[in-house]
């Protein structure tokens, strides 16, 4: 199935995954880590990478929850730039 999609999202530089991600972060804006892994049914430590890279290529913000204590991913939200709501455009 992924195989269909595959020429579309190399079009917009996304991978399955990401796509994944990003079609959650289009719906609900600010999610956190724990959340996207209930929606898509992934572990954090197979989304943390990938967030990482969404937001080094300019698709996502990623800042840390108000009132969070530590630094981890699990304290953190996650919603579309700019950049990442134009992908939907192309």
């Amino acid at each position: 199935m992924t195989s269909c999609y595959r020429p579309l999202l190399e079009a917009i530089g996304l991978t399955y995954p990401q796509y994944l991600v990003m079609l959650v972060l289009w719906e609900d804006e600010n999610v956190s880590v724990g959340h996207l892994g209930q929606r898509l049914a992934l572990e954090s430590g197979t989304l943390s990478p990938l967030l990482k890279r969404l937001e080094s290529a300019g698709l996502i913000t990623r800042r840390r929850a108000v009132g969070a204590r530590t630094m981890n991913d699990r304290s953190r939200w996650n919603s579309p730039r700019m950049g990442g709501r134009c992908v939907t455009r192309r």
